[in-house]
């Protein structure tokens, strides 16, 4: 799950701007200018109200990873092998960026940089994390059971007469 900006706008209050924008065209100001300067938005945001009444979900946007280039290759193999290793004995991505700092020479990548890249690989190789599922059972609670409670604890009650 990618992380993405939140923008000076949330999509609820862009929603009411828009609504804003379109009755300020229909009876009030009527022109593009007029509505802008009025509203203190740009004239592209009201021509956008204009031509549709919910706002346009805008792109993710997609960095390439300049000071990775060299060391993907790398990082990629140690992916591979760690497929091979026990859980217990497989890279963490920290571990990883050391290797890199030692290894390759002119290594000026950060430590969030690799992580971020070792995260998305895992999740394409498969070595994520999966989801369980663990069915609930509460027997325990139920009339005539043993009397033990969910820890396998047996219960006393205490009666005072």
């Amino acid at each position: 799950m990618e992380r993405q900006k939140r923008s000076w706008l949330t999509r609820r209050i862009k929603v009411e701007l828009f609504e804003q924008i379109r009755r300020e065209l229909e009876f009030g100001v009527g022109t593009i200018a007029g509505v802008s300067r009025k509203l203190g938005v740009h004239r592209r945001m009201v021509r956008e109200a204009q031509r549709c009444a919910e706002p346009v979900a805008s792109k993710p946007q997609h960095r390439r990873l300049r000071k990775l280039v060299d060391a993907a290759a790398f990082i990629d193999r140690i992916l591979k092998e760690d497929r091979k290793a026990p859980v217990k004995q497989r890279h963490t991505a920290r571990r990883i960026w050391q290797r890199l700092c030692v290894e390759l020479p002119g290594f000026t990548g950060s430590e969030r940089t690799v992580r971020g890249y070792v995260n998305r690989q895992r999740r394409q190789l498969g070595l994520g994390r999966h989801e369980v599922f663990i069915p609930q059972s509460y027997d325990c609670f139920r009339r005539g059971s043993s009397g033990d409670d969910l820890y396998g604890r047996r219960q006393t009650v205490a009666r005072c007469l």
